[in-house]
């Protein structure tokens, strides 16, 4: 008995989409709390979290619309990774550019070690987000939808 082989996709456009997702949900937390200063202050660790997983969530979103199908395991892993890699290089960017232009007071004093737990503590975050964002119980529903959408399209031009 031959098992199915599907085509492995590129990861790299989807990796793309999730660091521009993430960019894009950034600015706007950042722009929601430039407007409403309080909400900045008191839930950051939250929004980082809902940011992480909503980039992820729709990366996955647009591989699904794309490819009509959930990702192999090995595509899984890849895109798991590399979305973490992409996470990680976001946030030291990110870190990097506040800390230069002196957004952030009082940490730049902090030495290395804080910095390399404060990114691993990120790193450790972001991958089981994107783990859990990426597996196949969030897959199934998108791909339900994607199929009832897609059905509705297909029968609405015989009616």
């Amino acid at each position: 008995m031959e098992i199915d082989r599907v085509e492995s996709t590129n990861p790299w456009p989807y990796v793309g989409i999730y660091f521009l997702a993430t960019v894009g949900f950034s600015l706007s937390w950042g722009v929601f709390s430039y407007f409403v200063p309080s909400a900045g202050k008191s839930a950051n660790t939250a929004v980082n979290v809902a940011i992480v997983f909503a980039s992820t969530y729709s990366t996955y979103a647009v591989f699904v619309s794309r490819k009509g199908r959930l990702l192999e395991r090995g595509e899984y892993w890849k895109l798991v990774s590399l979305c973490t890699a992409a996470s990680l290089a976001y946030s030291v960017v990110s870190l990097t550019f506040f800390l230069a232009i002196g957004a952030i007071p009082g940490w730049a004093g902090m030495n290395a070690a804080f910095w390399v737990v404060v990114l691993a503590i990120g790193l450790i975050s972001a991958f089981l987000l994107n783990a859990v964002g990426f597996s196949d119980r969030f897959g199934r529903a998108m791909l339900k939808a994607n199929r009832a959408r897609q059905a509705r399209i297909d029968t609405e031009t015989f009616r």
